[in-house]
């Protein structure tokens, strides 16, 4: 209950920090706090609040948005431990720090907010490259056609996890071409993210820049994810909160608690699956018998329980290779734990 708590503390901050960035970025103080309320309720946060393993997440946004704040206040001191907090959070906050300064080419911070950052940047870039474990993830072996299109494809499984149609947490994802539909929608909407930041600027650039993370430019573990979204969702709700703001008072109001209320009951529906890994990982394993996470997670609860024989066949569908399909799970444990449970069985040459 403790680490939950912690997790919801976290998912707080960064709700907080998305209404102190969008008042900072220029927002008006009501679009500002409806850009934080439909964040904080927004069924696509429901992983990053409700999974202990994403924390970093929250962590890694309220950081990022305290960095924005700081620099567009010009608070060198805050920007430097803000930028620090970031790096050292998670990899890509080391490559999402430009969003500062992309900021800042716009509107020409002072000298001495630069000069924290850059000291801040270079000092934990030295930790990372002192301290920092090898990379361990590398490219799937496919043509490069098929590299494309499978990109483009999870774009469009990204906007329908943002509208609600794919609620999905499993990576198990489809090697695409880029003729297939799924490619050629993603093609659209990464044109329409792109043209909308060139045109807009602003609040559309800094939402393509968090978009990239998730492209797969460097190699990462898992193709697709949820908590990929979950930066980029925190300029998306600045968005609409902005065009909301337009409204008269009294539409606008009706605007706030109906979308808020909505949103709030969909999350909360949605956060039971988080009860166990059974109530999480057993429909993502009837979904998708691909997802080898799913399976990984649905021996452990059957290892526990000492259903030796129901334990090893999760294991081994974790192991199992599937054609044209990417999806992760750490093999080491996978194995480790297969072993261990082969041992209980008292196969000791399996073992």
């Amino acid at each position: 209950a403790w680490f939950h708590a912690m997790n919801l503390a976290w998912h707080a901050v960064a709700s907080l920090m998305v209404m102190l960035a969008a008042e900072a970025l220029g927002l008006t103080k009501r679009a500002a706090l409806l850009a934080g309320l439909l964040f904080a309720v927004h069924p696509l946060s429901s992983l990053v609040a409700d999974a202990i393993a994403f924390r970093s997440e929250s962590m890694l946004v309220a950081a990022l948005l305290a960095l924005l704040v700081a620099h567009v206040r010009e608070k060198p001191l805050l920007a430097g431990v803000a930028l620090a907090c970031a790096a050292l959070t998670k990899e890509t906050g080391a490559a999402l720090v430009t969003l500062a300064l992309v900021h800042g080419l716009r509107h020409r911070a002072k000298r001495r907010v630069l000069v924290a950052e850059v000291v801040a940047f270079v000092g934990t870039a030295a930790v990372r490259g002192l301290f920092a474990p090898s990379w361990r993830a590398s490219y799937a072996s496919m043509p490069f056609a098929d590299q494309l299109g499978t990109r483009l494809a999870s774009l469009t499984k990204s906007a329908a996890a943002v509208v609600g149609v794919e609620r999905s947490i499993c990576d198990a994802f489809a090697v695409t071409h880029p003729w297939q539909p799924t490619a050629l929608a993603g093609a659209g909407v990464l044109a329409a993210l792109g043209y909308f930041a060139w045109k807009r600027r602003g609040l559309a650039l800094l939402l393509a820049i968090a978009v990239v993370p998730s492209l797969q430019l460097v190699p990462v573990t898992r193709w697709w994810s949820p908590h990929y979204l979950y930066l980029p969702l925190a300029f998306l709700v600045m968005l609409v909160a902005e065009y909301a703001d337009r409204l008269d008072e009294r539409r606008w109001r009706f605007a706030v608690v109906s979308s808020s209320l909505i949103l709030a009951a969909v999350t909360f529906y949605d956060a039971r699956r988080y009860t166990d890994d059974v109530a999480l990982w057993l429909p993502e394993a009837r979904h998708q018998p691909a997802c080898r996470e799913a399976q990984f997670y649905l021996g452990e609860v059957e290892r526990t329980s000492r259903n030796w024989d129901a334990a090893a066949k999760r294991y081994e569908a974790s192991l199992a290779e599937h054609d044209a399909v990417l999806a992760f799970v750490d093999r080491a444990a996978a194995y480790q734990n297969l072993g261990a449970v082969r041992f209980e069985q008292k196969r000791f040459a399996d073992a």
